[in-house]
């Protein structure tokens, strides 16, 4: 079965943070894009285990479209790289059931990409299909329209302790829960007090100015940087070797079948 590692180097791989993992390759037929509101997915086949891994990319906050469709997210509404991901989960389902008989579909995504793996999964439980899973990190959660209330979806949301984007947007579908990787909240007050007892005895005028944005940049750095980067989350499961631990048992399991195991 994909390990949380597996699936967490895949979420690193599409946009080149690390190499696609061994057992892992890239169905060429299966990749899809949208440049106007900076959205990518892939499909991945493991022969193997017969599973297909399909990857959300999150792309840089400041690329085209990528504002307007967090704003979409933050305030609850269907955004568009939702819409297309729900398309290409569609795509990946029909061609699955012709050249990859029985095959699970696992959807995956980090930031903005764990939101639209949640869409995409979702759509596909929602029409019946029960060999569908989904795992993401430090993804927002999605619109109430987007599920059915009272429906055990099966999907993990995992986020590292001191991130700040998992709380944006409506409700995860499935189960959250926090990893103890990258800095925590107490890190992040603490290196707020820090900064500010620096920026006070750097006096008044331009040194205060620069000890203050020096702050902000420090805190902008370890929550968009450390505590929300999937790096962080590989090198946790890395250490920790937690990926057969929950995936033998979590991602197995058919939405009939569906049971939190892990209690977030």
């Amino acid at each position: 079965m994909a390990t949380l590692t597996e699936l967490a180097l895949l979420n690193g791989a599409i946009n080149g943070k690390n190499p696609i993992p061994a057992g892992w390759a890239l169905i060429s037929a299966l990749k899809t894009a949208d440049p106007s509101i900076s959205y990518a997915a892939n499909a991945y086949y493991n022969e193997s285990t017969n599973e297909i891994v399909v990857v959300n990319d999150a792309p840089p906050f400041f690329d085209p479209g990528v504002v307007s469709t967090y704003a979409a997210i933050g305030q609850g509404q269907v955004s568009s790289d939702e819409s297309d991901a729900i398309a290409f989960a569609q795509q990946v389902a029909l061609v699955a059931a012709q050249e990859f008989p029985n095959a699970k579909i696992i959807e995956t995504g980090w930031s903005r990409g764990g939101a639209d793996a949640q869409a995409a999964d979702a759509a596909l439980a929602n029409n019946g299909l029960i060999n569908v899973s989904g795992v993401t990190f430090q993804a927002p959660g999605i619109s109430s329209s987007l599920y059915t209330p009272g429906f055990s979806y099966n999907v993990l949301n995992l986020y590292n302790q001191g991130d700040v984007v998992a709380h944006l947007g409506g409700s995860h579908i499935g189960i959250s829960t926090s990893i103890l990787a990258g800095p925590s909240y107490a890190d992040e007050a603490l290196a707020a007090v820090t900064g500010a007892l620096s920026g006070a005895r750097a006096g008044a005028g331009g040194a205060a100015v620069g000890g203050f944005m020096s702050l902000v940049s420090e805190l902008f750095g370890d929550f968009v940087g450390s505590a929300h980067s999937i790096r962080t989350s590989i090198q946790y499961l890395n250490d920790l070797n937690l990926g057969n631990e929950i995936n033998k048992e979590y991602l197995a399991l058919t939405h009939p079948q569906h049971s939190p195991i892990i209690q977030g």
